[in-house]
């Protein structure tokens, strides 16, 4: 007897939307639109300007962010990626300020997120993958979690990828692009002996990253932040 097994391009696995080519662009995107709704659901709070904007920025980073940047720690993301999640960002930012981009005085987005106390969500994502791959430089050497990742980063000498492979996103990718935005490695040298862990390991790489990733003093030790009484 002949028997047919069914396949799909894409699911929903623990949350996370996987895809047939293992790329979580859809995924960031499906992230990207809850985030619209659950902004939208909250709206009566984070529009209401008899509260404080500093306390409806928390609230929309306590509730909103964490509903976009779930799982985020193991995505296969690029600079474009990031770019989408800074944009969705800035898009309910202004409609927490009441401004639009076609008002006549515009306002840079920086002084917002300043006057807001709210960091880029670029920045967010990079902190949480940075938080999950210092767990994973401590962990003992034998854990499989440190083996899988650590063996992702390491390149033999001399190999090359194959023409048009190089531009592949991969969670391999993704971490290296936090690792070096934030400091913890030069351009490149990300998979070098297991730099990464060992830099990750120093008691002063709060500030380096801090400094890299353009965040106040003492944000990637401070763990995320909690909402407050209203």
């Amino acid at each position: 007897d002949i028997e047919f097994v069914s396949s799909c391009k894409k699911f929903r696995y623990l949350g996370s939307l996987i895809t047939c080519n293992l790329d979580d662009t859809a995924d960031i995107k499906a992230r990207i639109g809850q985030g619209h709704g659950a902004f939208a659901y909250m709206s009566g709070v984070l529009l209401n300007k008899k509260i404080n904007i500093r306390v409806r920025a928390q609230a929309y980073q306590a509730l909103v962010v964490n509903v976009v940047l779930w799982g985020c720690d193991s995505w296969a993301a690029n600079q474009s990626h990031f770019k989408a999640l800074d944009v969705f960002q800035n898009i309910c930012v202004r409609k927490m300020f009441g401004l639009h981009l076609c008002e006549e005085h515009h306002v840079p987005m920086e002084d917002l997120h300043k006057r807001a106390s709210l960091n880029k969500l670029s920045s967010e994502a990079h902190i949480r993958q940075l938080r999950f791959l210092e767990k994973v430089a401590r962990m003992p050497k034998l854990r499989l979690t440190r083996k899988l990742i650590s063996c992702q980063a390491v390149r033999l000498n001399g190999h090359t990828f194959r023409s048009g492979s190089g531009n592949v996103t991969s969670t391999q990718s993704g971490y290296r692009y936090a690792l070096e935005a934030a400091g913890v490695c030069p351009p490149g040298k990300s998979g070098e002996n297991g730099i990464w862990m060992t830099n990750l390991k120093r008691k002063d790489i709060g500030e380096v990253i801090d400094s890299n990733l353009g965040l106040p003093p003492g944000t990637y030790r401070r763990g995320r932040p909690r909402l407050p009484k209203i």
